[in-house]
């Protein structure tokens, strides 16, 4: 498998960041069935994932390694009638997944934050 560590989901407090003790937001995405990135935010000038990314990427898709996760993740959502929440560890980024329904059909949420131990 390709994620590192998997855990159980469980609501938590903020983490703190380094810098004036505001809570961190984790970055979301929201894919297709495709993988393909849908919608993602929050939107900043600097890309928290930038190291992540191959020669390769492209920009409705998510870096590498959290791609492998979320596939690894989301790998039976088509076969069983009700998906469910998972997340794991990757690179130093702690990524949650969660189905999303609506009159479009179902789409993914994909929730990263830093890992802090």
């Amino acid at each position: 498998m390709y994620a590192l560590a998997t855990e159980a989901i469980e609501p938590s407090a903020p983490t703190l960041t380094a810098a004036g003790g505001q809570p961190e937001i984790p970055y979301c995405f929201v894919l297709d069935d495709d993988y393909r990135v849908v919608m993602a935010g929050p939107a900043s000038a600097v890309d928290p994932f930038g190291s992540l990314y191959g020669d390769d990427s492209t920009p409705d898709a998510l870096p590498g390694p959290i791609d492998r996760a979320v596939r690894a993740m989301t790998s039976n959502w088509r076969s069983t009638r009700t998906a469910g929440s998972n997340a794991a560890i990757v690179s130093g980024f702690r990524v949650i997944v969660a189905p999303l329904n609506g009159e479009s059909g179902r789409r993914m949420a994909v929730f990263v934050e830093r890992h802090h131990l």
